[in-house]
């Protein structure tokens, strides 16, 4: 969508300054979008191809961790654990329990000890938002 808006106010004839202050982007951003759809029309708007490795998980994936992560642990745990996620999801994603913990982390997702936090405070999953600035949520599973 940014993309865009730069092109068609570029388009309207406002400064590449004025967009940027507008969008509160970098000129330098606008420039190369509108030099971009100027060389390749609408094809130059899109991503283009990075290096790198692609990811092994998808969005879906990822959802289904989510998923996981907010039903009820199997018996007798009162919790869930990264293992009992990484078990849960073998033979649907066949995911690690470190890339879990990955996951989670990128999410601003931790799980924490149900009885620490009193039951029902958390729901049945046991799952909140922690501060960025927390690093020692791993130590709770």
């Amino acid at each position: 969508m940014e993309r865009a808006r730069i092109v068609l106010l570029a388009a309207e004839g406002v400064s590449n300054k004025d967009i940027a202050e507008e969008l509160s982007i970098d000129a330098d951003t606008v420039c190369k979008w509108c030099k971009r759809f100027a060389q390749e029309r609408l094809a130059g708007l899109g991503d283009r191809h990075r290096p790198g490795r692609p990811a092994v998980y998808s969005h879906d994936d990822r959802l289904k961790v989510i998923k996981t992560v907010t039903e009820t642990p199997p018996e007798p745990a009162s919790h869930w654990s990264g293992q009992q996620i990484a078990d849960a999801l073998a033979a649907e994603v066949g995911i690690s329990c470190s890339q879990i913990w990955r996951i989670l982390d990128d999410l601003d997702l931790k799980l924490v000890v149900a009885h620490l936090q009193g039951p029902g405070l958390l729901g049945q999953g046991g799952i909140e938002s922690k501060p960025a600035s927390s690093l020692d949520y791993k130590m709770l599973w």
